[in-house]
């Protein structure tokens, strides 16, 4: 009985023993299959990326979005120093926009992005003139970019554009960008207030060298603004007094120096001139 029992235990201790080693084993097999699958893709990966730097993804074709007033697409095309068959991904995109942009002055910004499998796409956002900076007998044209994109003698081209003069706006040349510009800042704040105000019929702005604003509305009613001190709430004003107190085709002077009051009072548009209170910009 005993010799029967001890046999038992044995089996048995042979089976856990068996499984054991049988556990160990898969375990075994499944690292082994993981550092193979590992290898294998490391290995496709290794390739892939080879074969994309090298065979595949080669550039078959530019396109150009947007155009150039000034410059063909040629002649961007060109400037991107970007050649056919060139890799799409060993080229620096960033380097390319830079370069279109230095070699051009009406476009506010550039897009250069990949087409896979074998497209470069270069998107222009051609520029627009918002506003004429008078300086030296010259207008300056400033684009929705905020860039100078021209010089003109005339603005009879552009007859609803705003002109400006400002006594801290200086030594700016065309293809510069004036985001950054500090004096630039402040006309373009003003802008941004008028136009959320909905002050429609600003011809031109004077900003002398301390802060004095002065708007010429329709060319025939001098705005004076003072500072920019609350600005948002005395073109409100402003605009209150024009569409509530002062009569179409009236001519005068809006005094909206405090932020307290703004009053009208009639001036022919000789008397401004005379008297030194019309917007000075030409």
């Amino acid at each position: 009985m005993n010799k029967f029992r001890e046999r038992r235990i044995d089996n048995r201790q042979r089976e856990y023993a068996q499984r054991v080693n049988q556990e160990r084993r898969r375990k075994r097999r499944k690292k082994n299959y993981l550092i193979h699958y590992i290898l294998i893709f490391i290995l496709v990966t290794v390739i892939g990326v080879i074969l994309s730097l090298t065979v595949f993804f080669n550039i078959n074709k530019i396109v150009i979005n947007g155009n150039s007033t000034l410059v063909t697409n040629d002649q961007i095309i060109g400037f991107s120093k970007v050649n056919e068959g060139q890799n799409l991904f060993r080229i620096d995109l960033e380097k390319i926009e830079n370069r279109i942009i230095e070699n051009t002055t009406d476009i506010d910004s550039v897009n250069v992005r990949r087409g896979l499998p074998d497209k470069l796409i270069i998107d222009l956002e051609p520029s627009q003139a918002k506003l004429a900076y008078y300086n030296n007998g010259k207008y300056y044209l400033i684009s929705q970019g905020n860039r100078v994109i021209n010089v003109v003698d005339s603005l009879d081209n552009y007859p609803d554009i705003i002109k400006f003069s400002s006594a801290d706006l200086k030594d700016i040349k065309v293809g510069d960008f004036l985001t950054d510009n500090e004096a630039y800042k402040d006309i373009n704040k003003l802008i941004s207030h008028i136009n959320k105000v909905g002050l429609n019929g600003i011809k031109a702005i004077e900003i002398k060298s301390h802060g004095e604003i002065k708007l010429d509305y329709e060319n025939r009613i001098t705005i004076e603004l003072g500072n920019m001190v609350e600005i948002d709430y005395k073109l409100k004003t402003v605009n209150k007094v024009l569409t509530e107190y002062v009569e179409a085709n009236s001519y005068g002077v809006i005094d909206a120096k405090t932020e307290t009051v703004a009053y009208f009072r009639p001036m022919s548009r000789e008397k401004q001139i005379e008297s030194g209170k019309v917007v000075k910009v030409e």
